[in-house]
């Protein structure tokens, strides 16, 4: 007897569970059947609140200047000098043809990928033979280069000492002397990258002497301009 009756409890509580989970809807039941055990993620480093993003990766540069420079020119050029109250070009000094040539040696430091700044010298002459004669301008500046795109045109500024040498027996002139004073010089350029670290440079530049000294021959200024070809290493 007490068998039969905990038969029917049973029996009785199945049938109560059934209707329990007949009348849930399909989710709920779904979930009151089998709930899926949790388990705790931890947040990734990008995910986690105030974490710093990744930096971008940036391709490296093909041309880059280094920390200094340094660089030479060779190209033709010519001059003019106050002597008196006459002024002369190089060829009228020479009074026949000669050979006219310009030289620029720079070295400095790189300030910025727009500005270098550093020694800028050369000289400017005219040579001729039979009789010998030399017309030279030297200049010993401190000069800056400017790239407004850091790279391709550039402009040049630069002031310094000048020294004019005179050594004639022409038809013009007779007499030799050393002349001193300052200058100023402005140009224009072009730099063409070859390589990582070399450029090209094609170079045109006006000088204005001031000069003053003792000698045969009374000069009082100077002028010059030249065109010459550029290679710069960085």
């Amino acid at each position: 007897m007490k068998k039969l009756a905990i038969a029917v409890i049973a029996c009785g509580l199945a049938g109560s569970a059934a209707h329990a989970l007949e009348t849930l809807p399909p989710a709920a039941a779904a979930a009151e059947v089998a709930t899926p055990p949790t388990t705790s993620a931890t947040p990734s480093v990008a995910s986690a609140p105030g974490a710093l993003p990744e930096p971008l990766a940036t391709a490296p540069r093909i041309h880059q200047r280094g920390g200094w420079y340094i660089g030479f020119g060779v190209g033709a050029g010519g001059g003019r000098a106050r002597i008196g109250d006459e002024s002369y070009t190089f060829e009228d000094l020479l009074g026949r043809s000669g050979t006219t040539a310009a030289v620029n040696l720079r070295v400095g430091a790189t300030v910025t990928p727009k500005l270098l700044v550093g020694f800028d010298g050369g000289a400017i002459g005219a040579i001729a033979s039979g009789p010998s004669e030399i017309f030279q301008l030297n200049y010993y500046d401190l000069g800056a280069m400017f790239f407004p795109w850091e790279r391709g045109a550039f402009v040049r500024g630069a002031v310094g000492r000048s020294v004019f040498t005179i050594d004639t027996d022409g038809p013009v002139l007779a007499g030799n002397g050393t002349y001193g004073g300052w200058n100023a010089l402005g140009g224009i350029g072009y730099a063409f990258w070859l390589g990582k670290a070399f450029n090209l440079t094609l170079n045109l530049d006006y000088q204005a002497h001031f000069l003053s000294g003792s000698g045969a021959i009374d000069v009082s200024r100077g002028s010059g301009w030249s065109a010459w070809l550029g290679f710069d290493w960085y």
